[in-house]
């Protein structure tokens, strides 16, 4: 270094420094990987889903909307919005895979996404979404199954409570309202009793 220029110096450094930075991500990457829990990862392969579920009912909104859009007097989509339609459901699809392939890792049986991966490859192969009927297979198919298998995937991380039903927020009522609440019972048991 000290029979280099100073510019070879300091670029020689910024190398090292980047380096080391570079070290340092991939420790950190490592370290959260190595940290995270069974149950973590499944809440993560939940969350993923529950996106790729959103993002297909959007695509599914806006395909039921170009269909009932007239274009020269057809209703159906232009070709442009097929190939966009095509990409996304192939990302959508790419998504999927991924989420297999960790939920599998987790010991997680993945037969039901592997389904719903086919039909949208299939859906996504461009003929599929030029008829009207594609709409209904996303809905249908794709949609609903993923939201099945999302249902199922958050059993699977809480335990089942004996099969009692859960019961959300308090028992309690606010000050004031406890009157109000007294006379719709009264009501609902008045209505009961006059069958």
């Amino acid at each position: 270094v000290q029979q280099r220029s100073r510019e070879y110096a300091r670029n020689f450094e910024q190398h090292i420094e980047g380096t080391l930075g570079r070290l340092e991500e991939r420790l950190e990457a490592a370290e959260r990987a190595i940290g995270e829990t069974s149950e973590q990862r499944l809440q993560q392969a939940l969350e993923e889903t529950r996106e790729v579920v959103t993002a297909l009912e959007s695509l599914e909104d806006r395909l039921r909307a170009g269909a009932g859009r007239p274009q020269n007097g057809s209703g159906r989509l232009r070709p442009q919005d097929l190939r966009q339609f095509s990409r996304e459901l192939t990302r959508r699809g790419e998504q999927l895979e991924a989420l297999r392939g960790q939920l599998e890792q987790e010991g997680i049986d993945a037969t039901d996404l592997e389904r719903i991966i086919d039909r949208l490859r299939g859906l996504a192969s461009g003929s599929g979404l030029a008829g009207p009927e594609s709409i209904a297979v996303l809905e249908r198919d794709i949609v609903q199954g993923l939201k099945e298998f999302e249902y199922s995937l958050r059993r699977s991380l809480t335990p089942s409570d004996d099969g009692r039903l859960l019961q959300v927020g308090d028992d309690e009522v606010p000050d004031g309202y406890e009157e109000m609440v007294e006379e719709y019972y009264k009501a609902l048991a008045g209505d009961r009793s006059d069958r």
